[in-house]
C-alpha cells in the first residue's frame, strides 16, 4: 500500500493485488476528498507479474505543488529508463487523466516546463523540455528544446562535460542559448564542471 495526502487534505492510495494462481498483478487507485469519506476506486491497472515487490506504480508529486500524480510503469530497460504513463487526478470529474507518456528516468518541473531526463548511452544523458497547453492540464507532444549532457571522458580537462541546448528545425538540430539559468542544473548530471555549447 502506498498513500499520500494532497495539499487540500484529500488522499490518494495505491493498493497492489497479487493473484498467484492466475499469475496476475494489478494495482487499484483509490481516492477520498475528506478523511471521513470512504475510499473510492478511480481505476485499476495490470502490472507485469515479475514487477519488483515495491511494484511499478508510484505516487509522485513531480511538480512539487502539493498534489500527487500516479505513475504506472509498464517496462524498464537494463538502465534507469522506464516506459509508462503519468496520470493526474481531475477533481471536477473524479477521473484519472493520462497526462504524460514517460520513457526516461526522471520527470521534474523547471521554469514552467515538464523536463524528462533519460540516459542516452554510457556517457551521455538527454533531457527533453515540454511546454504545457494554455490551462497547464496537458503536455505538448513535441519538446520545445533538448539538452544533451555528454561526458567527454577526459578527467584532465578543465570542463569534462559538454552541455548542449538545441531545438529541432527543418534543417536539423540548431544549438541555442539556455532559455533560463534554472535549466543549467541539468548540466551537473555528472557532478563535474561543464561548458555550455555556443551557437
Amino acid at each position: 500500500i502506498q498513500s499520500a495526502i494532497n495539499r487540500d487534505g484529500s488522499e490518494l492510495r495505491l493498493l497492489s493485488n497479487i493473484n498467484k494462481s492466475a499469475e496476475r498483478k494489478s494495482v487499484d487507485v483509490l481516492y477520498r476528498q475528506y478523511t471521513k469519506d470512504p475510499l473510492r476506486l478511480l481505476g485499476s491497472f495490470e502490472l507485469p507479474r515479475d514487477s519488483p515487490e515495491r511494484g511499478r506504480a508510484h505516487l509522485f508529486d513531480w511538480d512539487r505543488d502539493g498534489n500527487y500524480e500516479v505513475q504506472i510503469i509498464s517496462e524498464c530497460g537494463a538502465g534507469p529508463n522506464c516506459e509508462g504513463v503519468l496520470y493526474r487526478l481531475d477533481k471536477p470529474s473524479g477521473k484519472l487523466i493520462a497526462f504524460f507518456n514517460t520513457g526516461g528516468a526522471d520527470v521534474q518541473l523547471i521554469d514552467g516546463h515538464l523536463v524528462e531526463s533519460a540516459r542516452d548511452n554510457c556517457c551521455s544523458w538527454v533531457a527533453n523540455a515540454y511546454k504545457f497547453d494554455a490551462n497547464r492540464y496537458l503536455v505538448k507532444p513535441e519538446p520545445a528544446f533538448t539538452i544533451t549532457i555528454e561526458h567527454l571522458g577526459d578527467s584532465r580537462a578543465k570542463a569534462p562535460v559538454m552541455c548542449t541546448f538545441s531545438i529541432e528545425t527543418t534543417q536539423g538540430q540548431q544549438i541555442i542559448a539556455p532559455p533560463a539559468k534554472s535549466f543549467l542544473r541539468l548540466c551537473r548530471q555528472y557532478g563535474e564542471k561543464y561548458v555550455v555549447a555556443k551557437k
